[in-house]
């Protein structure tokens, strides 16, 4: 099994080969994880998010897909993706202090967890994700992000809801098969991360994260 460090632990979810992207952060050791801009993949989430109704067995909630409310955020998904997450912090900051009547853009809270948890400040990004789910709570990129922050805090045991209603409403997201495999791995359930990491790889064979996946089974 590995120890997860977020600062290599990261990787792009490429619909093509492999290419020599830098991507952050993977679970790998440093000297051998390829790098990417972790917040790549996060946005990518976004990508992949289908309309649904009735998800995790409530009427009310049907999926909400943040990625329109990121095209109004132009300077922060460009900090983001850029692997600069301090920048994208800056931007929201002056964001909330300019905010109009109108009140703060769509979507902010969203971006603003992203860029927490790619500054590494998993608590911060957990407050944002609880105001963006009260607002949207068919966010499913949301919820995997919150299953992320749990587990990044060393409340894994709390991950598995968030996963479970991130798998709901998200469809073709081979990374949510990922985080769910760290989750299982935290919790010492060697059969469930093994079941998930196989599905990763078996989806997404040619990610440079898939070195991850191999990694987490060995």
């Amino acid at each position: 099994m590995w120890s997860r460090k977020r600062p290599c632990q990261a990787a792009a979810e490429p619909t093509g080969p492999a290419t020599t992207s830098t991507l952050a952060p993977a679970a790998l050791p440093c000297q051998t994880a390829p790098m990417i801009a972790p917040s790549l993949l996060r946005l990518s989430c976004l990508a992949v998010l289908t309309l649904c109704t009735w998800a995790c067995g409530d009427p009310a909630v049907t999926a909400y897909d943040p990625a329109e409310a990121g095209a109004l955020l132009p300077e922060v998904l460009a900090s983001l993706g850029a692997g600069d997450p301090e920048a994208a912090l800056a931007a929201l900051a002056r964001l909330r202090e300019q905010a109009g009547p109108e009140g703060l853009p769509e979507g902010l809270d969203h971006y603003q967890a992203v860029a927490h948890l790619d500054a590494g400040q998993p608590a911060e990004a957990l407050v944002a994700l609880e105001r963006e789910l009260a607002a949207h709570p068919g966010n499913g990129t949301a919820q995997l992000l919150m299953a992320e922050a749990m587990l990044d805090m060393g409340r894994a045991a709390e991950a598995p809801a968030h996963l479970a209603q991130a798998e709901q409403l998200l469809t073709d997201t081979p990374y949510l098969s990922l985080v769910s495999g760290r989750v299982a791995l935290a919790l010492n359930d060697d059969r469930g991360a093994q079941a998930h990491l196989l599905a990763y790889v078996a989806r997404d064979p040619i990610s440079p994260r898939a070195a991850e996946a191999h990694h987490g089974l060995s």
